[in-house]
């Protein structure tokens, strides 16, 4: 849709370019949309202050001068012309920021595209992969494919910005924000920041870390590929213990020992959760019958009647929420039976709770659960 606009941006562009490096397909019409701002703008302060200048020399007052000015009353014409001209001027561009925002909004379909989990915490990064694979700093992405990311915060308030990319988005406690975006063919790298103050570190969270600046890294599809299935520990490196508890899935010595451990398989430890959560006893998973809550066989991706007449579409973002805050959106189908993990008490507290890591593995399970 936004193609067209590429031509007439590349016209702008300058060795004096006051924007970064263009590197997804956003950035031609968002610098378009800024570069033609920023004319209309500098146009009008030059006609401003030229004719400002103008009249000081040629009206200001001589020795001896005393006018007698006639009062001055309106002009009809002129009062139209600078109502009418300047509307005209914000309808254009508003038209051209909002084509680019629209698109932003309109996320692609998980088959369409790489979706990467993203958590942010005081003060640091953290990037998921459908495939298993994470780094704590780095994303890592591929080159010409769309890019998906599912965000969300574990503390405060953070917001992830990619200049080259002309994204940005907040990303808030307790839901998930999105981002998507399609990388270009060149491999680079590019900084990244988080926007939103989020503490006495919040400088540091992400390139501007002087000890460990953080990047987005775009690779080629070969090199991508390697990073994900490259083993990020080796069996080796734990005891027997740890490896028998890394198997059953009982990951707190392991965690505890490699603070960057990654699941391999986020399915199958959703699975274990479904039940080490007790989950299953409101829940049946493969089906769509209905215990003490309803069933999840199917569920993904259907529109709910939630109880003051709003509905939902049960996604990622319904899921997360109606496991930490249970009586905060429920269906018309069921009474607000479930408890609260948000809270103090309610049989998801304390050590019931789950971890954002815990959270992206049963949200990945329920995706995959059909009616039998």
């Amino acid at each position: 849709m936004l193609n067209h606009l590429g031509a007439t941006s590349a016209l702008l562009d300058s060795p004096f370019r006051m924007l970064p490096e263009k590197s997804s397909n956003f950035a031609d019409p968002v610098d378009f949309a800024f570069h033609l701002t920023f004319a209309i703008c500098a146009f009008f302060f030059a006609i401003i202050v030229l004719t400002t200048i103008a009249f000081v020399i040629k009206y200001r007052r001589k020795p001896g001068d005393y006018p007698n000015p006639k009062l001055a009353t309106h002009n009809e014409s002129l009062e139209l012309a600078w109502t009418l001209f300047p509307s005209v001027l914000l309808v254009v561009i508003f038209w051209f920021g909002t084509l680019p925002f629209i698109e932003m909004r309109d996320l692609p379909d998980d088959s369409e595209c790489i979706v990467i989990k993203v958590t942010a915490q005081q003060f640091q990064w953290s990037f998921s992969y459908n495939d298993g694979a994470k780094t704590s700093s780095d994303l890592m992405l591929p080159v010409n494919r769309r890019i998906k990311l599912v965000m969300t915060s574990s503390d405060v308030l953070h917001s992830m910005f990619i200049p080259n990319f002309r994204v940005k988005q907040d990303v808030v406690p307790k839901r998930y924000t999105f981002l998507w975006f399609e990388t270009n063919a060149e491999e680079a790298e590019y900084p990244f920041y988080c926007t939103e103050y989020c503490g006495q570190l919040h400088w540091a969270m992400g390139s501007l870390n002087p000890e460990a600046p953080a990047k987005v890294k775009v690779v080629s599809l070969d090199k991508f590929k390697e990073f994900l299935t490259a083993p990020e520990f080796s069996a080796d490196d734990l005891t027997p213990e740890l490896w028998e508890e890394y198997r059953n899935g009982n990951l707190e010595g392991v965690t505890a020992a490699f603070p960057d451990l990654e699941i391999p398989d986020l399915l199958a430890y959703g699975q274990k959760l479904f039940t080490a959560k007790t989950c299953n006893g409101c829940h049946t998973a493969n089906s769509d019958v209905t215990l003490i809550g309803p069933g999840f066989g199917g569920r993904w991706g259907k529109t709910l009647n939630l109880v003051g007449g709003s509905t939902a579409t049960f996604d990622e973002e319904y899921v997360r929420r109606s496991i930490l805050e249970p009586n905060a959106d429920f269906t018309t189908e069921f009474a607000a039976q479930a408890p609260d993990a948000s809270g103090m008490t309610g049989a998801m507290a304390g050590p019931m709770r789950p971890s954002e890591r815990e959270l992206e593995a049963l949200i990945e399970y329920l995706k995959t659960r059909k009616a039998e």
